[in-house]
């Protein structure tokens, strides 16, 4: 069985705060870079565009352990700020403020005026949560405005 988390995203000025849900469920904070048009973007300073993407586990040359990896869902590749690209090798890790985020999604446990805290933990319960449902299924990451 396929298993859905939904990112609803709240965009301000400068970054963009989240909830991550499985299904309708709150899991956790996040924090992204601010999202950007497709003819705005600034590489590693810009949130992934909204849409449905796949999650898997894969080592991380950068942070050296697993780590969880979006990737592309629709059919092949897609364009991604003019690259016709199958993965858009964004993560979701550990941050305190957009600056820590170089295009992936932060996930933390507390909400702050400034970014998100307590991050350790959520992310491998996320790790684990990941491993967990891609033993039965897929793992999709559905990002969406809050309305």
């Amino acid at each position: 069985m396929d298993t859905e988390l939904y990112l609803k995203r709240e965009e301000h000025p400068t970054k963009t705060f989240g909830k991550l849900y499985n299904g309708n469920v709150y899991l956790n904070e996040t924090l992204e870079d601010k999202v950007r048009s497709e003819s705005e973007y600034v590489k590693s300073e810009t949130a992934i565009p909204y849409g449905r993407y796949r999650l898997s586990i894969s080592y991380s040359n950068r942070f050296k352990k697993q780590m969880i990896l979006i990737t592309n869902v629709r059919g092949g590749s897609i364009k991604y700020h003019g690259n016709s690209i199958d993965t858009l090798g964004v993560r979701i890790h550990g941050g305190n403020d957009e600056g820590d985020s170089i295009g992936c999604i932060l996930a933390g446990k507390t909400r702050t005026e400034t970014g998100i805290k307590d991050c350790s933990s959520v992310n491998q319960m996320l790790v684990d949560l990941v491993k967990k449902a891609d033993e039965t299924g897929e793992v999709y990451l559905n990002i969406v405005a809050n309305h």
